[in-house]
This record gives structure tokens, sequence and C-alpha cells, in this order.
């Protein structure tokens, strides 16, 4: 095909650059199709324009890629596009490999499947590309990717017809009950010692927490000593919390042992906290950190952005969850380099990220229960105590930690006048699911279990907060309250 540009340019696109874009273009689009067809139940949340925005890139990034190789290598057009397909699709069994290795390895290879699946996923590209001028290769990768197409697409038009008349029952199912309730505001604040325990290991005046037990008072805030959980580690801890069982795995033999958290919240799971929010029209929105997030467990959960246009992070962070970007993203991590001149940990600061998501002047009061898991003052210690970033050191540093501590105390009152402003009425509490790692794990400066515990004092009920108002007793008696009320 031949083109003019000013009568005295020209230039050709060939028959075989044609057909090589559709290749890239069809054979690319595996991943994004079965994407939708596994989250299917969230097609509302999956499909927008971010979801076209992002495959748009996608495809212009791998149509850069196939004309940089054309001019570097002597292959065909046709056999090039086919090695940047099937190397593309194999980027995304990451996740696929690394669970057939973790179900057939030995218990001591089981720690380096993640490691294996990525050498694997490499071989195999070395391989594609060493044989990319042989006929035959070319076209069994042709009939491979075809008939992944065909199995995607096959799977997305049966999940869809199925999937709409569930959908509907559930839009029906929501419309019947009306009335709303305040919002709740459940923190979790991850190894989060109680202010006894630091008032007790840290005499200096220049530590004092006086000033932000005098800003929390100001707002109606209570703060409950001697509180604690059933577990020292954060599964325990939040698996416990979203089947409001203190025991769930050794007294309930309904609760099925696999299931701890985060994996508990998985599309298909039903923990007994979501079961009671939903009787009460609430719905669930989770803001979680860089050890988990909604976008790798559950994107329902995810919370959309309020304004019109703006970039998808969850929904990409999401799609890439097969990928070894995560993997390749951890070992990026541990570089110095990396750790000196990148802001890494922005995403574990929950109360940032939930204010970027929520730019209006007031928070709509709508029945949702925000479930925030802070990372910190969780180790590694990142802050000092005017929360400026800083190198961190060791997990077993009493100072290092002391630091990290005031911030989140800065960061709580932070929060808490943001609240006070966007959302007033709302059920707010700030809870730590066990003590810091020292506690935890050597029963050092305080007891693992012992938590820091601070609520809202706006709960109407009839009955008092338990004496005991860690994660589930504090839960049970909020959901208990609300019913009441109704």
């Amino acid at each position: 095909m031949e083109y003019k540009i000013n009568n005295s340019q020209r230039f050709y696109i060939s028959k075989e650059t044609i057909i090589s874009s559709i290749i890239i273009l069809l054979f690319s689009s595996i991943p994004w199709i079965d994407f939708i067809a596994v989250n299917m139940d969230e097609i509302e949340f999956v499909l927008n324009y971010n979801y076209l925005f992002f495959f748009i890139i996608n495809f212009l990034c791998l149509f850069l890629i196939f004309t940089i190789l054309k001019k570097k290598i002597k292959v065909k057009d046709i056999y090039l596009a086919n090695i940047i397909s099937i190397c593309y699709w194999l980027i995304f069994q990451h996740e696929a490999i690394n669970f057939f290795l973790k179900n057939n390895l030995g218990r001591f290879l089981r720690d380096f499947t993640s490691e294996t699946s990525l050498v694997l996923i490499l071989i195999l590209i070395c391989f594609s590309i060493i044989f990319s001028k042989k006929k035959l290769a070319n076209l069994f990768i042709v009939y491979f990717l075809s008939l992944n197409l065909f199995y995607v697409g096959f799977n997305f038009f049966n999940t869809f017809e199925f999937t709409t008349l569930v959908h509907e029952k559930k839009i029906i199912k929501k419309k019947s009950a009306e009335k709303n309730h305040n919002n709740i505001y459940f923190v979790i604040l991850d190894s989060m010692m109680p202010m006894e325990d630091f008032e007790k290991f840290f005499t200096d005046s220049n530590d004092s927490l006086e000033n932000f037990k005098n800003n929390f008072k100001k707002y109606n805030y209570n703060y409950y000593p001697n509180t604690s959980n059933h577990y020292t580690e954060t599964r325990g801890a939040l698996t416990a919390l979203f089947n409001l069982d203190q025991k769930y795995s050794q007294n309930n033999s309904n609760i099925n042992k696999d299931l701890h958290f985060p994996a508990i919240l998985k599309p298909g799971s039903n923990p007994e906290l979501i079961k009671q929010l939903e009787e009460l029209n609430y719905e669930f929105k989770w803001f979680g950190n860089i050890m988990s997030d909604c976008v790798n467990t559950n994107v329902g959960y995810c919370l959309k952005g309020v304004n019109k246009i703006y970039v998808d992070y969850y929904l990409l962070s999401a799609f890439l969850t097969k990928t070894p970007v995560k993997q390749i993203f951890n070992i990026l991590l541990q570089i110095e380099f990396v750790k000196d001149n990148f802001n890494i940990f922005e995403k574990n600061n929950t109360f940032n990220a939930f204010k970027k998501f929520n730019k209006v002047g007031s928070i709509e009061k709508k029945s949702t229960f925000y479930f925030l898991h802070h990372f910190h003052p969780h180790h590694p210690y990142i802050f000092d105590r005017n929360c400026n970033y800083k190198r961190a050191v060791s997990k077993t540093d009493i100072d290092e930690y002391k630091e990290t501590f005031l911030c989140v105390t800065n960061q709580i009152i932070d929060f808490i006048k943001y609240l006070d402003k966007k959302d007033k009425d709302a059920i707010v509490v700030f809870q730590s699911d066990h003590n810091w790692y020292l506690a935890s794990h050597y029963n050092k400066y305080g007891d693992g279990k012992s938590i820091f515990t601070l609520i809202k004092n706006n709960i109407k009920c009839k009955d008092k907060v338990p004496k005991n108002p860690n994660n589930v007793n504090a839960l049970n008696y909020i959901l208990k309250c609300i019913k009441s009320d109704i």
C-alpha cells in the first residue's frame, strides 16, 4: 500500500506489517479478555474507559517493540509478531506456573517457587527467540495462541450470560433496602503498641503522648487501655476479625481453615462480617497496603475514584497480578539506590491513599464500611516523628520504632480532623492487629496480643462498650448497636 505526503515524500506499509499488527492485536488481547471473564461479577468496575485506555497503550507499546526489533533482527515480520505475542503471553503465566510448582515440588523447593517460575518463563522466552526463524515453530505458536484466544473468548461469553442474571438479582436485593446508616471507618494500624506500653517503655519527656491525647479527646474519641486480641500476627487477627470469631480455627468447625486473610475476601467467600454488613445494607470497601490489597484479592472491594476522569491504578494493578511484575518490584526494593531515591512505600500510607480518592467537599452518607489497613508503624520503620522519610534500619530497634509510632499518632490526628470535616457523623475505630515486633515475637516491651484501641464516642447504643473492645468485640458491638437502631 502506498501513501503520498506533500507530493514528495512517500512511505510504504507492507501487507506483512498490517498482518503482523493484527496478529499482535489479537493475541495480546488474550490476558485482557481473560481478566474480564475472571472478574465478570465486577464488570462495572472492570469495563470503563481506563480499561480501554490501558489496552490501547499496551498494544502501542508492543507495536513499538515490533517496529524497533524489525530494524534490528533479520526475520519475517509475521514471525516476529508471533514471537512478541508468545513472549507477552508467557509473562502472564507466572501465577499459573507458580501455583503448579507449589503443589508439585518438595517442601524445601516450595520456598523458591516464585524465583523458579520466573526463570522458567525466561528460558521459554529464550527458546522462542532462538527458534523464531523456524516455520514449524511459528506455526505451532499461531495454533497454540489461536486455541488460547478461542478458549478465553468462549469462557468470556459463557460467563457473561450467567453472571448477568446473578448481577441483576444483586441489584434488586440492594434496592429493596433503603435506609442509610452512618459510614463506618475501621482502621487497622499494623503493629501499633498500646499507649500504656509506650508510656511504660519510653520515659523521655520529649516522647510524651499528652498532646496526642488532648487532640483526640477534643474530637470526642475515647481510648481503651488493656485491650488484647487472640493472635499475635496479622493473618490470625484479621481472619478472626472477618469471621467475627475470636478463635476461628480452633473451636468453629464451620470455618474453612484454609480461608485466612486476605484469601477470606476473595470472590465467592462470604465471611460473617460481610454477611452481616450486607444484611444492614452496608457496602464494603477496602484500602490495603503493599502486602495485601483489594487489587490482588477482590477488585469489587476497591473504591472507584470520585472524579469523572481519573487513572485507575487499582485496575492496572489487578490486571498485572498474574505477571512477575510484583516479584521484580520486590527485588528492586532491596536495591539501595531505589530505596534512597524513590518513595516506594507511599501505597502503605492508607490515609493518604483514601484522601486521594475523596477530593470532594464531603463524603456521602451511604452506608459504607471502609476497611483501612494502614501499614505503619510496622517495620521497616521509615519515618521520623514528624513523618519525614528516612532510611530503615533494624526491625528490633526500639528507638526506630518509637519514631514511627509518634509519626502514626500525628497521622491519626490528621485523619481525625479530615473525617470531622468530610464525614462528621461517621463511626470511627482505630485499632492495631497486634503489638510491635519484639512484643509479638519475643515478649519484650509488652505482650504481643495487646493492642491500641481508639473509638469515636458517637455510637448510639443501649449496651455498654465491652470490657475488652478488641477487633472482634468492637465490631460485634457496633453491628449490634446498628441493628437495634433499625
